[in-house]
This record gives C-alpha cells, sequence and structure tokens, in this order.
C-alpha cells in the first residue's frame, strides 16, 4: 500500500481535495487493530505522520445501508460513508471463502459490522455439513460470498478501487484501478496467470511457507491437505513472533474450537 500512495493521493489532489480532507481508514474486518508501528509500514513513514487515519470498529459507529438480496443487513463504518469521496486499496490473494481478497472485500468484511460479517460467513457460506458449494478458494463469479460482498460495496457507493497485484517479495509487478468489480476481475485474471503453480501428488513430506500471511499462517496449509498422502508429515514455517493468530473477533464470537471456515 505504501508503494502505490503517493500515486493515489496525487490523483486525489489533482481532483482538488486538500490535505486535510484525506483520512485513512484500516479495513481489517475482524481482525486486530493495528498499532503505530504497523501502520507506518502500511501507509508510509511520512504519511502516517501527515494524514490522520483510524482502525475499523466492527461494534461501534456504523451506519445502516439496508440489506442484500440474500438478507445481509449491511452496516459500514460512519467516517467511510461520511466521506465525499470513497477509495478503497486491496492486495490480491487467494481466500478460502470469497475465491480472492481484495475487491468488495475491503467494504464486506473490511469496513462492515460484526453481525454482517458473521451473516456472510455463517449464513451465507454455511459450516461444516452446511457450507455452501459456490464459496472457495479462487472461486469468484459465481461464489454466493463473493456476490453478496459486491452488493455491500455498491450500497456503499464505492467511488474508485486500487487492486495492488504482488509477487512473493511483496513488491508491486500489476496495479489495476477504477470500478471495484472491474478491476479487481482483471487483477484476479493476471493474478491467475502469473501466480499460479503446480500441485504436488501423493507427497510423503510438505513445508508450507506461510509467508507473505504469516498473521493466518494456517492458511497456508490448504498446500498441505492438497499434496500431502494420506498419513504424510506437513511442516508449516511462520516467520511470526505473534504466532498463528493473536485476536480475532470473529473467532471471538463462533468459539475458536468451532473453525467455522
Amino acid at each position: 500500500t505504501s508503494d502505490v500512495l503517493p500515486s493515489v493521493i496525487a490523483e486525489l489532489k489533482l481532483g482538488g481535495i486538500k490535505d486535510e480532507g484525506i483520512l485513512f481508514l484500516v479495513s481489517y474486518g475482524t481482525h486486530r487493530a493495528l498499532v503505530q508501528d504497523e501502520a507506518e509500514r502500511k501507509i508510509g513513514a511520512e504519511y502516517v505522520v501527515k494524514y490522520p487515519w483510524l482502525n475499523h470498529n466492527v461494534y461501534e459507529n456504523l451506519t445502516d445501508l439496508g440489506r442484500t438480496s440474500r438478507g445481509n443487513r449491511i452496516k459500514v463504518n460512519r467516517h467511510f460513508m461520511q466521506a465525499d469521496v470513497r477509495v478503497t486499496i486491496s492486495g490480491i490473494k487467494a481466500h478460502s471463502l470469497a475465491g480472492y481478497g481484495g475487491g468488495a472485500k475491503a467494504v464486506l468484511p473490511g469496513v462492515a459490522s460484526i453481525e454482517a460479517i458473521d451473516y456472510f460467513h455463517r449464513t451465507i457460506a454455511g459450516v461444516g455439513e452446511r457450507r455452501n458449494p459456490t464459496v472457495g478458494m479462487l472461486k469468484l463469479f459465481k461464489n454466493e460470498c463473493r456476490l453478496d460482498m459486491v452488493e455491500a460495496a455498491r450500497l456503499a457507493r464505492v467511488d474508485f478501487s486500487v487492486q495492488i497485484l504482488f509477487n512473493g517479495y511483496r513488491k508491486v509487478i500489476g496495479l489495476y484501478a477504477g470500478d471495484i468489480v472491474d478491476a479487481h476481475h482483471a487483477a484476479c485474471r493476471e493474478a491467475n496467470r502469473l501466480l499460479r503453480t503446480d500441485k504436488a501428488r501423493n507427497a510423503d513430506l510438505v513445508i508450507v511457507n506461510a509467508y507473505l500471511q504469516n498473521l493466518q499462517a494456517a492458511n497456508s496449509l490448504h498446500w498441505a491437505r492438497a499434496c500431502v498422502r494420506d498419513g504424510g508429515t506437513a511442516v508449516l514455517i511462520i516467520q511470526n513472533p505473534q504466532g498463528l493468530e493473536s485476536w480475532h473477533y470473529g473467532r471471538e464470537r463462533w468459539g475458536y474450537d468451532a473453525r467455522p471456515f
């Protein structure tokens, strides 16, 4: 994000938006809030002191936008809805429910209420035997969870979206900007072309590197499930002193033992 923000801010200024009119909102849904040094790395050392920034709160300061066609009552961050111009910036990576990260996911779950997030996880995606067959890794166009996210983003009237495609070194290798759905689709097509790789078959041992997503390192275990043989061994490498996950409001709500998705 810090690599592309100078270009985004330059465009905003060309449109007549002054420095005092810019606010950064961290759209982390039910994940834990960022602290100052993390925001500095995310936003950039210059911008984190020049502009105000806030963490989204899934419980407070929400604006009701109505319901999606799937019955999800969408409430989103009040500061987001009070803005004259709403811009989202996201990165593209595979996601176990939404197909890919990015796009409308910046709104739902990004700046949505705990109830809306809970609804699309447990009611739309389903749990266990009630798992919705349309959701899953790399599924995008007919994915019920993704489609609910898109409806939420339309209700929130997102004006512009920037999608970042990055490689294993966290370097930007593609940038797609425009409509929050169209830009996301373009970024996902390119991600599928550039970043996909073949899976191993019936391996005795699979070593999985959780980088770049160490905070949710267990997500990377899909490689082990797809590649290791029955009775084989998987080793997960995590470069994160916080371990697997230090805090997650969704997990607290559902109970850590339930592991709903």
